[in-house]
């Protein structure tokens, strides 16, 4: 449950830190393609 919290408040951080860059669907897709890699 870690991963998955820390993971959720890096989709939160990210979108704000980079909201000048119109590519937070994308990078959400990069995400979510890379946790179920993990699991």
């Amino acid at each position: 449950m870690f991963i998955l919290s820390l993971i959720i408040i890096i989709m939160i951080l990210l979108p704000q830190y980079h909201e000048q860059q119109s590519n937070t669907i994308e990078w959400q897709q990069e995400v979510l393609s890379r946790t179920k890699n993990l699991k």
